[in-house]
């Protein structure tokens, strides 16, 4: 760098070139280009842009707009900034009380306001003209003498009070409701409830174990492990299922049952008496009538079921408990008679008919009943009979039992029939 002569007299010279006069104002002219383009830089739409190099100085100035904002502009006489971006225009008005002015070098504070104050710390408000109602936001339901209001215990609480104090509200028990410490119990013992009215109620141990279920119109259904076992409707008590349920059961019975009628479409088992007035057929038609005393009365003719017997062995053996008529077809002769399960005044014939062979015999003198043995046949006329021995001829006995279950008296009916 060439040397170059300086000198301060009556102002600023450099290389014989005046840089400055005694006053010291700069001789612009005689300074080198900067290199940047003279002119004003940044308006109300754009910003100025200085680079600035590492000695500090200025080696470009230019304008550079806001990203996607057209213009910026604040406006003193009316304290309003208006901002543009493409179509979108956005204005604020900043608003100020009594307590300062604008003007355009600026916002001023009025000096003859009293609300606010300078002090050591900054700007701060004059307690004393500070009004809490005169507040724009101000809303008197936000503020009230806690003292004058109060909570009242509604139907089922107590307690309450004025809410200048905290308040406990505490529930009332009553029948059948017990308040506790942390909740509210249903007593387990209910006495007072009059009704329950609900279309989906069960009551019972769980949906799949035992319960009443009354979600069905007009019907009660009673579930065991979660299914329909009967069902009590309107005139109606019935299993859900057909066949499937018992009413009681073989060592747990009912004690009486008064019914108007019994329809069954089974067998009708009983163990001990059946006590009635008659015995009709389907339609009503009595078989029998039975009179207090136990007189017995048949309307129709008694049939007796006829207890076919081949005897082709020399013992003739009669089960009385199986009918009251016997057709004994004769195919040897007989030598022993064996009369089972007779009952006291029992009435039964025995008829004989002799085989295509005939000439078979019938012998009385060897008569047993194994409920007592040597049973004895009084007969009519003192002796017994002689069956006819004609081939395919029959005979017709009759008896009568007359003491216990041993003894008999024996009449002949018809013979060579």
């Amino acid at each position: 760098m060439a040397n170059q002569n300086f000198r301060v007299k009556n102002g600023l010279e450099v290389g014989g070139v005046a840089i400055a006069n005694d006053s010291g104002v700069i001789n612009s002219s005689a300074l080198p280009a900067s290199g940047i383009t003279a002119g004003t830089k940044g308006n109300t739409t754009v910003v100025p842009v200085v680079t600035v190099d590492a000695k500090g100085l200025v080696t470009n100035l230019q304008s550079a707009s806001i990203n996607g904002v057209d213009s910026f502009v604040y406006t003193p006489a009316n304290t309003t900034y208006v901002l543009a971006a493409g179509s979108s225009t956005f204005a604020q008005t900043i608003v100020f009380g009594t307590e300062f002015t604008t003007n355009s070098t600026g916002i001023h504070i009025e000096t003859a306001n009293s609300t606010l104050v300078k002090n050591s710390t900054g700007l701060a408000v004059n307690n004393a003209t500070l009004s809490l109602s005169a507040l724009s936001d101000y809303d008197a339901n936000d503020h009230l003498d806690h003292s004058t209001i109060s909570i009242t215990a509604g139907n089922g609480l107590t307690g309450g009070g004025t809410i200048a104090s905290d308040r406990t509200f505490t529930v009332v028990g009553g029948d059948g409701i017990t308040a506790n410490a942390n909740d509210i119990a249903i007593t387990a013992a209910q006495t007072t409830i009059t009704s329950i009215y609900n279309s989906s109620l069960a009551i019972g141990y769980g949906a799949s174990h035992a319960n009443i279920n009354f979600g069905t119109d007009n019907q009660i259904t009673f579930d065991i492990d979660g299914a329909g076992q009967v069902v009590l409707k309107d005139g109606i008590f019935h299993p859900v299922t057909d066949s499937d349920v018992d009413l009681g059961k073989f060592d747990k019975t009912w004690k009486d049952a008064y019914l108007d009628t019994i329809q069954t479409t089974s067998d009708i088992i009983c163990s001990g008496e059946i006590r009635t007035s008659g015995i009709a057929y389907l339609d009503n038609d009595y078989a029998m009538s039975i009179a207090d005393g136990g007189a017995v009365t048949f309307k129709k003719a008694v049939h007796y079921p006829v207890v076919e017997n081949t005897q082709s062995s020399a013992t003739l053996a009669l089960d009385l408990a199986t009918g009251n008529h016997f057709q004994v077809n004769l195919g040897a002769n007989v030598t022993a008679i064996n009369l089972a399960n007779s009952t006291l005044g029992q009435r039964f014939i025995i008829r004989f008919t002799q085989d295509g062979t005939g000439s078979r015999t019938v012998v009385w003198n060897d008569v047993d009943s194994p409920d007592a043995t040597n049973a004895y046949i009084a007969w009519a006329g003192g002796s017994a009979p002689t069956l006819t021995t004609t081939a395919g001829k029959s005979d017709t006995l009759g008896f009568i039992c007359t003491s216990g279950t041993q003894y008999f008296d024996g009449y002949v009916i018809g013979q060579g029939m």
